[in-house]
């Protein structure tokens, strides 16, 4: 399913002419065209604080996202490598030991995944109905979609503590004064990021986005990322049959402008008989 691919292409768009740095970057080529390594993140990671990653304001840096700033969070997925180069951490804006009050903040997750292995699983599971075949390899993508998006509920940086509201499409974060003098950088939290993507097999590379830059239309990117967040929405509500009548649906507006939502639900209404 290509339902992301757009927003990958706006959120391109928006950091087009800003100025990025590559804090992490890795990849190789075999010459054949574009291959993984995906061995080499997993080297000197930065600690895990497992749950008890608490930082009071006493103990606290700055905040990324803090009061009236901006914390932006997105996450998009795709199977086309156009968009990827092996796994990256960019930043726009300044690190985060060059930081020293709360500014706005965003982070945007793309995360490239194995259509391949995808659909060797839901062939696995055929039953010879072309429809209710097709339709189980969608389910199948919207099932890995929502796997690798709780990853991020299980990482804990230490030092880094993500306060992420899902109500408030908000996700600012507290840096705390030790870790930052120890040399927590957003190099060490997105490397962390991208060996637990990595524990998904289906997941093939990772790119990271931090922006910190004050100048940044953070309310434009804000937009593209609520739209993500209502594909995902959309497909729960069509895979779990919760509102199967479009007109009085609230997502009906993002079903008609992505391609590929609305034939998703027209199949699954097939399916299901209704």
């Amino acid at each position: 399913m290509k339902l992301y691919e757009q927003s990958i292409k706006e959120v391109d768009g928006l950091l087009q002419g800003l100025s990025g740095r590559v804090l992490y970057q890795n990849h190789k080529n075999t010459g054949n065209g574009k291959s993984w390594n995906c061995d080499k993140v997993q080297e000197n990671l930065w600690k895990d604080a497992g749950n008890h990653n608490m930082i009071l304001r006493s103990d606290m840096a700055y905040e990324l996202g803090g009061g009236t700033h901006a914390a932006v969070s997105g996450m998009m997925f795709s199977s086309d490598d156009t968009y990827f180069y092996g796994d990256e951490v960019i930043l726009y804006g300044p690190e985060l030991p060059e930081i020293h009050e709360d500014i706005s903040y965003a982070r945007i997750a793309m995360i490239l995944v194995d259509e391949e292995e995808m659909n060797q699983q839901a062939a696995s599971e055929q039953n010879g109905n072309d429809e209710s075949d097709k339709n189980n390899q969608n389910k199948k993508a919207y099932d890995l979609y929502k796997r690798i998006e709780y990853t991020r509920f299980h990482v804990h940086p230490l030092g880094y503590m993500s306060r992420i509201s899902t109500v408030n499409n908000r996700e600012p974060v507290r840096i705390g004064k030790q870790a930052l003098s120890q040399g927590l950088t957003f190099e060490q939290v997105g490397r962390m990021m991208i060996h637990a993507y990595h524990q998904i097999s289906q997941v093939k590379a990772v790119k990271l986005i931090y922006i910190t830059d004050t100048a940044f239309a953070y309310e434009k990117l804000e937009e593209i990322s609520k739209k993500t967040d209502q594909i995902t929405e959309s497909m729960n509500a069509i895979f779990h049959n919760l509102i199967m009548d479009c007109s009085v649906c609230g997502l009906k507006p993002i079903c008609d402008e992505v391609d590929g939502l609305k034939e998703l639900h027209f199949s699954q209404l097939q399916i299901s008989g209704k």
